[in-house]
């Protein structure tokens, strides 16, 4: 379910009747895959701010609260950097080829402080003299203050910065040659080294990604604009 947060929600009419409807807007602080709605307990304090003393020693019996997500919005839409090399936006069904060689910000959503850097390169065991394609080596996923990396070039597969915790449980070895990145967002980083030379990178977003995201990824806004991806976004 998504993991949400009441917040200045205020009855404002001292003459509300008795069993009458009010509205109470709630802020997403996290969010997952699509799951069935189901009935849980959730406790909720309310705080009376001008009432009669009659209510004073009443307690409110647990309150079933129904919540659906729309995900509509998440339907088919994923993000890659594969090592043909081809790289697919979130809004687009055509790739385009990122063959240059350096570091490159993937998918970045600045609001939340989330970002994918990927860094191009010829493996060690490819000739420099031929001309081969840049492929992803390494890739660094920062969610606020942490930041993990998996660098083929170094054999490095660890934290590098961990000042926030975010990330701290959020990363899974699924096998041997593949993770699984957790963001806070939702947004679900596959990063899979079946070819042993290169990393594949798939990008799944999560719903406070919408309208919120740059890099090579694109705009995650629901339009296939051709220049929806910053085909020169680097660090």
């Amino acid at each position: 379910m998504l993991g949400q947060l009441l917040r200045n929600n205020t009855i404002h009419n001292t003459h509300d009747p008795v069993d009458s409807d009010h509205a109470f807007f709630m802020n997403e602080i996290s969010s997952c895959k699509d799951t069935p709605p189901h009935w849980t307990n959730e406790i909720t304090p309310l705080r009376k701010l001008f009432s009669h003393d009659f209510f004073d020693t009443y307690t409110l019996p647990p309150i079933k609260v129904h919540s659906i997500v729309s995900v509509d919005q998440l339907a088919g839409k994923y993000c890659y950097a594969h090592s043909d090399p081809h790289t697919k936006p979130f809004d687009q069904r055509s790739t385009f080829e990122s063959r240059d060689n350096g570091t490159f910000v993937m998918y970045r959503n600045a609001r939340f402080k989330t970002d994918v850097q990927i860094q191009q390169g010829i493996r060690w065991n490819y000739s420099p003299l031929r001309d081969y394609p840049y492929c992803v080596v390494a890739i660094a996923v920062r969610a606020g203050g942490d930041v993990y990396v998996i660098d083929l070039v170094n054999t490095k597969t660890a934290f590098v910065q961990c000042k926030d915790g975010v990330l701290s449980r959020k990363v899974r070895r699924k096998s041997k040659n593949e993770y699984m990145i957790y963001l806070p967002t939702g947004t679900e980083v596959q990063v899979k080294n079946t070819r042993h030379s290169f990393l594949e990178v798939d990008i799944y977003p999560g719903l406070q990604d919408f309208g919120e995201t740059d890099g090579l990824c694109g705009k995650f806004d629901g339009t296939s604009q051709a220049n929806d991806n910053c085909g020169t976004c680097t660090e």
